[in-house]
């Protein structure tokens, strides 16, 4: 009865958790390979390259790494009290979701490099950035699956 109770408190925390960062490292790639950095590039283009166009510039592409990094470091650290309480079953899938989480993080600076070289170019669509994006679908599966197993061990899979 106490570990159900810890189980259900946990999980319930957990549900919102997963949802929002999921949500947010999406939101995060598709927002600044498609709208950010050629907002950034456009800007810069317009300041006729002056100084505070480049620092501009720079700074925008330089805080995406960052910020990628830290939902994903920020995702990694909530999985640790969730691992407390999960059956075989559902550590199997945190750990799947964590090694995905590792390997965007891992793989952030190689695309923004790429993504940099190709500012000269119209194709922002990278091999690199093709396999974030099948990353990010999977760590999404991931989540629904480890919500899902969630569920079932709480006896609300419905």
């Amino acid at each position: 009865e106490m570990v159900f109770k810890a189980r259900k408190e946990a999980y319930g925390e957990y549900f919102k958790k997963f949802e929002k960062s999921a949500a947010n490292i999406g939101i995060e790639y598709d927002q600044y390979t498609n709208e950010v950095l050629p907002q950034a590039f456009l800007k810069l283009l317009h300041s006729g390259n002056s100084p505070e166009g480049l620092v501009e510039f720079q700074a925008t592409v330089g805080s995406f790494p960052h910020r990628i990094q830290e939902s994903h470091r920020s995702t990694l650290e909530e999985m640790s009290t969730l691992q407390i309480f999960a059956s075989p079953t559902l550590l199997t899938l945190i750990k799947q979701y964590e090694d995905l989480h590792r390997e965007m993080m891992a793989q952030a600076a190689p695309w923004l490099q790429e993504a940099n070289k190709k500012l000269t170019a119209p194709d922002l669509d990278s091999p690199i950035a093709k396999e974030m994006r099948q990353r990010g679908a999977k760590i999404s599966s991931l989540k629904d699956e480890i919500i899902t197993q969630m569920r079932t061990e709480l006896g609300t899979d419905r």
